[in-house]
Protein backbone atom coordinates (compact mmCIF):
# COMPACT_ATOMS: atom_id res chain seq x y z
CA UNK A 1 0.00 0.00 0.00
CA UNK A 2 1.37 3.27 -0.91
CA UNK A 3 0.77 6.21 1.55
CA UNK A 4 0.30 9.28 0.39
CA UNK A 5 1.15 9.67 -3.26
CA UNK A 6 -1.09 11.89 -5.28
CA UNK A 7 -0.37 11.06 -8.66
CA UNK A 8 -0.97 8.12 -10.73
CA UNK A 9 0.31 4.59 -11.26
CA UNK A 10 1.30 4.50 -7.00
CA UNK A 11 3.15 0.93 -7.84
CA UNK A 12 5.46 2.51 -10.64
CA UNK A 13 4.25 -0.19 -12.56
CA UNK A 14 5.44 2.29 -15.76
CA UNK A 15 9.03 2.67 -14.61
CA UNK A 16 8.45 6.66 -15.14
CA UNK A 17 10.07 7.28 -11.46
CA UNK A 18 13.60 6.06 -10.62
CA UNK A 19 16.48 6.89 -7.76
CA UNK A 20 17.32 9.90 -10.53
CA UNK A 21 13.81 11.83 -10.89
CA UNK A 22 12.69 11.11 -7.20
CA UNK A 23 12.93 12.89 -4.27
CA UNK A 24 14.59 10.96 -1.48
CA UNK A 25 12.57 11.97 1.08
CA UNK A 26 9.45 10.91 -0.03
CA UNK A 27 10.15 7.41 -0.54
CA UNK A 28 10.92 4.95 2.34
CA UNK A 29 12.76 1.83 2.73
CA UNK A 30 10.07 -0.25 0.76
CA UNK A 31 9.69 2.63 -1.81
CA UNK A 32 13.54 2.32 -2.56
CA UNK A 33 13.61 -1.25 -2.81
CA UNK A 34 10.88 -2.09 -4.81
CA UNK A 35 11.39 0.85 -6.96
CA UNK A 36 8.20 3.25 -6.86
CA UNK A 37 9.86 5.89 -5.26
CA UNK A 38 7.08 6.52 -2.79
CA UNK A 39 6.17 5.40 0.80
CA UNK A 40 5.47 1.80 0.32
CA UNK A 41 3.89 -0.36 3.78
CA UNK A 42 2.41 -3.99 3.19
CA UNK A 43 -0.22 -3.09 5.13
CA UNK A 44 -3.85 -3.27 4.64
CA UNK A 45 -5.56 0.18 5.12
CA UNK A 46 -7.27 -0.84 9.01
CA UNK A 47 -4.01 -1.48 9.52
CA UNK A 48 -1.85 1.52 8.39
CA UNK A 49 -4.51 3.39 10.59
CA UNK A 50 -2.92 1.45 13.44
CA UNK A 51 0.78 1.45 12.08
CA UNK A 52 2.30 3.37 15.08
CA UNK A 53 0.69 1.28 17.62
CA UNK A 54 2.00 -1.84 16.05
CA UNK A 55 3.77 -4.08 18.79
CA UNK A 56 4.83 -7.05 18.34
CA UNK A 57 5.25 -8.95 21.22
CA UNK A 58 7.56 -12.12 20.72
CA UNK A 59 9.42 -14.05 17.54
CA UNK A 60 6.48 -15.77 16.34
CA UNK A 61 4.36 -13.00 15.69
CA UNK A 62 7.33 -11.00 13.97
CA UNK A 63 7.86 -14.30 11.73
CA UNK A 64 4.37 -14.31 11.32
CA UNK A 65 3.59 -10.66 10.10
CA UNK A 66 6.46 -10.99 7.75
CA UNK A 67 4.77 -14.27 5.96
CA UNK A 68 1.48 -12.23 6.06
CA UNK A 69 3.42 -8.58 4.34
CA UNK A 70 4.77 -10.93 1.96
CA UNK A 71 1.66 -12.45 0.52
CA UNK A 72 0.24 -8.59 0.45
CA UNK A 73 3.66 -7.41 -1.14
CA UNK A 74 3.32 -10.46 -4.06
CA UNK A 75 -0.75 -9.79 -4.57
CA UNK A 76 -0.18 -5.97 -4.38
CA UNK A 77 2.71 -6.40 -7.41
CA UNK A 78 0.82 -8.94 -9.85
CA UNK A 79 3.22 -11.05 -11.00
CA UNK A 80 5.96 -8.56 -10.91
CA UNK A 81 7.04 -9.83 -7.15
CA UNK A 82 7.50 -13.41 -5.60
CA UNK A 83 8.65 -15.06 -2.82
CA UNK A 84 12.02 -17.02 -3.12
CA UNK A 85 13.62 -19.61 -1.15
CA UNK A 86 17.20 -18.61 -2.10
CA UNK A 87 19.37 -16.77 -4.23
CA UNK A 88 19.92 -19.39 -7.06
CA UNK A 89 15.83 -18.78 -7.87
CA UNK A 90 16.89 -15.22 -9.26
CA UNK A 91 15.73 -14.94 -13.35
CA UNK A 92 17.87 -12.60 -15.29
CA UNK A 93 15.06 -9.85 -15.00
CA UNK A 94 14.96 -9.69 -11.58
CA UNK A 95 16.75 -8.29 -8.58
CA UNK A 96 16.86 -9.60 -4.95
CA UNK A 97 15.19 -8.18 -2.07
CA UNK A 98 15.53 -9.17 1.48
CA UNK A 99 12.42 -8.12 3.85
CA UNK A 100 12.21 -8.31 7.82
CA UNK A 101 9.92 -6.56 10.34
CA UNK A 102 10.74 -5.72 13.61
CA UNK A 103 8.96 -4.40 16.82
CA UNK A 104 6.40 -2.19 15.16
CA UNK A 105 8.32 -1.43 11.99
CA UNK A 106 9.16 -3.45 8.57
CA UNK A 107 12.70 -2.81 7.09
CA UNK A 108 13.82 -3.90 3.05
CA UNK A 109 17.30 -4.44 1.57
CA UNK A 110 17.93 -4.92 -1.99
CA UNK A 111 20.44 -6.15 -4.01
CA UNK A 112 22.45 -4.37 -7.27
CA UNK A 113 23.12 -6.12 -10.33
CA UNK A 114 26.36 -6.52 -9.05
CA UNK A 115 25.38 -8.05 -5.38
CA UNK A 116 25.71 -5.45 -3.42
CA UNK A 117 23.22 -5.10 -1.29
CA UNK A 118 21.79 -1.59 -0.08
CA UNK A 119 18.84 0.39 2.12
CA UNK A 120 17.30 3.50 2.80
CA UNK A 121 16.05 4.52 5.79
CA UNK A 122 12.74 6.50 6.35
CA UNK A 123 12.95 9.73 4.90
CA UNK A 124 16.49 10.07 5.41
CA UNK A 125 18.74 11.00 1.92
CA UNK A 126 21.07 8.77 2.35
CA UNK A 127 21.30 4.95 0.72
CA UNK A 128 23.79 3.12 2.36
CA UNK A 129 25.78 0.04 1.33
CA UNK A 130 25.03 -3.39 4.11
CA UNK A 131 26.68 -6.08 3.80
CA UNK A 132 26.12 -9.78 2.63
CA UNK A 133 26.96 -10.96 6.20
CA UNK A 134 24.30 -8.07 8.01
CA UNK A 135 22.03 -9.17 5.02
CA UNK A 136 21.86 -12.79 5.97
CA UNK A 137 22.80 -12.05 10.02
CA UNK A 138 20.19 -12.78 13.27
CA UNK A 139 19.14 -8.88 12.98
CA UNK A 140 18.97 -5.53 11.43
CA UNK A 141 19.81 -2.31 12.20
CA UNK A 142 21.07 -3.38 15.80
CA UNK A 143 18.53 -5.61 16.75
CA UNK A 144 15.27 -3.89 15.91
CA UNK A 145 14.43 -6.08 12.87
CA UNK A 146 14.58 -10.23 13.96
CA UNK A 147 11.53 -11.83 11.67
CA UNK A 148 12.31 -14.76 9.75
CA UNK A 149 14.08 -12.76 6.13
CA UNK A 150 11.72 -13.08 3.59
CA UNK A 151 13.57 -13.35 0.11
CA UNK A 152 11.87 -11.72 -2.60
CA UNK A 153 12.65 -11.18 -6.50
CA UNK A 154 11.28 -8.18 -8.41
CA UNK A 155 11.11 -7.81 -12.17
CA UNK A 156 13.66 -5.39 -13.10
CA UNK A 157 12.23 -2.31 -14.79
CA UNK A 158 12.47 -1.75 -18.67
Amino acid sequence: MVIEWYGKDKLNFKGERNLNNSNRITYNCGGYALETYSWYVPFDKKENNNFDRLRFTDQEKLDEKAYTYSRIITKEFRGRVRVIENMDELKLDEYAIAFRVGRGDIHFVKRNSVGNWYHKTGSQIDIKKMKKNEVFSNSWLGGRYTSKIILLAKKKNN
